[in-house]
């Protein structure tokens, strides 16, 4: 249903789904009710400390934010690192062990991967992968009702 009443009409899959068109996927799919924030950079110091200060907002901080609404971190996911081939795709954040340096990825693919633990540091480096069709970093969205 998504690729054919968003993604397609759209035009947002290409060869895959972009960090750019991913927000704008996720805006069609939320009727302008979501606050979608893009974070891309191939400086993982910076990266590694937006995506910390993000996923203390969306788990540690009690998951809202002052105005009570949860917020959500959702990554574009370079499976490469992972041996899972060479292309990437959408999985949210599951849960994060700041102490441990661990993220918990759940997988939109669980047959072939299922949801799963990584190291902070290897996910900020596949964050921080370069796009050869985007010409980007992959970097993340977090999303926000």
């Amino acid at each position: 249903r998504i690729y054919d009443e968003v993604l397609r009409p759209h035009g947002l899959f290409t060869q895959g789904v972009s960090l750019a068109n991913g927000r704008r996927m996720l805006q069609c799919l939320g009727e302008g009710r979501l606050l979608i924030e893009e974070r891309c950079s191939g400086d993982r110091a910076a990266l590694e400390e937006q995506l910390r200060a993000d996923l203390a907002r969306a788990f540690r901080d009690g998951a809202a934010t002052e105005e009570g609404e949860a917020s959500v971190c959702i990554l574009a996911n370079y499976r490469r690192w992972l041996g899972g081939g060479h292309g990437g795709h959408w999985s949210p954040i599951g849960a994060w062990l700041e102490a441990e340096g661990l993220v918990l990825i759940l997988e939109t693919n669980a047959e072939k991967c299922p949801p799963h633990w990584v190291l902070l540091s290897d996910l900020v480096e596949a964050l921080c992968a370069w796009n050869k069709i985007t010409q980007r970093p992959r970097g993340y969205l977090v999303v926000q009702r």
